[in-house]
């Protein structure tokens, strides 16, 4: 069976957020285990925040230490569902990494390091709204959630054939980088001007040290002199 491959002008729109506060359901299991109590959101003002660009979400989720996770939820909103914990942040967090630097065909094999239910979610299709009163006509493609969101952002770099890469500096905290065309190791000029200091420095520590002339004795007719 023949196929025809078609380019479509796809946007992917700004999230328009509902700030959420999250609540534990269990005070004492909070204090007990509070990286796995379940909390759920609530909505006391009902703040609305953005349009976020999705792609600028994703890098703030991406580098949001995993302590400030309530507070990313209060400017992005829900992830969806009813129910969140501290380690589904976290979670979330590692997969949305490793689905960057993976080809999208092997996130299925993510299932065997994360939640499978998770995994099944980055691999989900999103929802595609068409407009026919544009001209030419567009699809928007619709995040919904700050976690879908971020997800269809994902999805539309796969689709475009970006390739994204870790930082070769070993202590780099940033998120995985697009390469472009070219091909670099590093995710900015600072890493690679860190790894280059450090390169140089243990190499002046390995050079054998130079040696001094040993001093020469004195001889009967020096010392007549």
């Amino acid at each position: 069976m023949s196929q025809t491959r078609i380019t479509l002008p796809i946007t992917l729109k700004g999230l328009d957020s509902i700030g959420a506060s999250v609540k534990p359901v269990s005070v004492t299991e909070w204090l007990k285990n509070p990286d796995t109590v379940r909390h759920r959101y609530t909505y006391p003002e009902a703040m609305r925040y953005g349009p976020f660009d999705p792609w600028d979400l994703l890098e703030e989720f991406l580098t949001c230490s995993v302590e400030d996770w309530e507070g990313f939820i209060l400017m992005a909103g829900s992830f969806g569902g009813v129910f969140i914990t501290k380690n589904d942040f976290k979670e979330w967090q590692q997969l949305l990494k490793r689905a960057l630097v993976l080809p999208a065909r092997k996130w299925k094999t993510l299932a065997g390091e994360f939640d499978p239910k998770k995994v099944s979610k980055l691999r989900m299709g999103l929802p595609i709204q068409f407009d026919f009163e544009s001209e030419p006509p567009t699809a928007t493609l619709l995040g919904l959630t700050s976690l879908g969101t971020m997800i269809a952002a994902i999805q539309l770099d796969k689709l475009q054939g970006a390739e994204f890469r870790v930082c070769a500096r070993p202590d780099c905290k940033s998120p995985p980088f697009k390469v472009g065309t070219r091909q670099k190791i590093y995710c900015s000029p600072e890493c690679a001007h860190v790894v280059a200091v450090r390169n140089s420095r243990t190499r002046a520590a390995g050079a054998k040290p130079v040696r001094k002339p040993k001093p020469r004795k004195q001889t009967r007719n020096d010392r007549r002199k």
